[in-house]
């Protein structure tokens, strides 16, 4: 039985029927027994409605008409974290939902400041205007690792790495030479990085690689992510690292679709990465 991995903006498409030709190969495969799948990732984009709409009252109709939908879509089967890496179980969303919540201040708040401030380092300008925002207007911004210092040292075009396709943004030396800079400072060189086999048993270790192979695509500015746009990047990447058990990975953004599609394939992680419209003319 495959499994598909819908990104968030899918899933929205689904449950508002914006396509019918979506909403139609969606119940096409499921009635085929594919099973999809949602994960954590998907339960805190949809608690973010908390915090984004004031009128808590439409917040929580909002949040009680999206948990439906996607326990409906998956039939409560999920992707979960564990020591031995992403595994499938079966629960509702709405007790995925309560355990997110649980400690949101603590998690989802903390990781959310914490992407901001490492955006912040994409140029001097938003560093500048990160630090004022927060107080630190004392700090040395030339200090800062910012990205567009990182891109100067390892000799890096945004303009020429951003023509390259995502299956072939790894075999370009320069980027390759890059990589094995950034990933000195946490132990790792391109010679010894684990690739998927041995990562998919290990869910510690499975998500600090995809997050620094993320981390590392915004640093040297390919498919970079628009100002603010630190939330979304943040959920990007979890989803990047439950969607690896999947058959299928559909996802609607540009951007995000060929960051994945470039990590997914030097990683060697099987899962096919589809766009919302190639899905649709998938062959089943």
């Amino acid at each position: 039985m495959s499994s598909i991995y819908l990104d968030m903006n899918v899933i929205i498409d689904c449950q508002k029927k914006t396509d019918d030709a979506l909403s139609k190969k969606v119940e096409q495969l499921k009635i085929r027994n594919y099973k999809f799948l949602y994960s954590p990732a998907h339960i805190e984009e949809i608690a973010v409605i908390l915090r984004s709409e004031p009128n808590q009252e439409l917040a929580i109709e909002y949040i009680n008409d999206g948990l439906s939908f996607i326990s409906s879509l998956t039939n409560n089967n999920e992707y979960l974290p564990h020591v031995n890496g992403v595994v499938p179980s079966k629960e509702p969303p709405r007790v995925c939902y309560e355990r997110v919540t649980k400690d949101y201040e603590s998690t989802t708040i903390f990781a959310e400041d914490n992407e901001e401030f490492l955006q912040s380092f994409k140029n001097k300008d938003s560093c500048e205007e990160y630090m004022k925002k927060n107080g630190g207007t004392d700090i040395n911004i030339e200090s800062m690792p910012l990205f567009e210092n990182f891109q100067k040292f390892n000799k890096i075009d945004k303009q020429e790495i951003n023509r390259i396709s995502p299956e072939s943004v790894f075999e370009s030396e320069g980027i390759l030479k890059a990589l094995d800079n950034y990933l000195f400072l946490y132990g790792y060189s391109t010679k010894i990085l684990p690739k998927y086999l041995e990562l998919k048993d290990n869910f510690q270790k499975l998500e600090l690689i995809i997050g620094l192979m993320f981390n590392f695509l915004e640093q040297v500015g390919y498919r970079t992510e628009k100002k603010g746009k630190y939330r979304s990047r943040m959920h990007d990447v979890t989803h990047g690292i439950y969607a690896t058990k999947s058959d299928y990975f559909i996802i609607g953004d540009k951007r995000y679709r060929e960051k994945a599609k470039a990590i997914y394939s030097y990683l060697k992680i099987p899962s096919q990465i589809y766009s919302k419209e190639e899905f649709i003319e998938l062959k089943d």
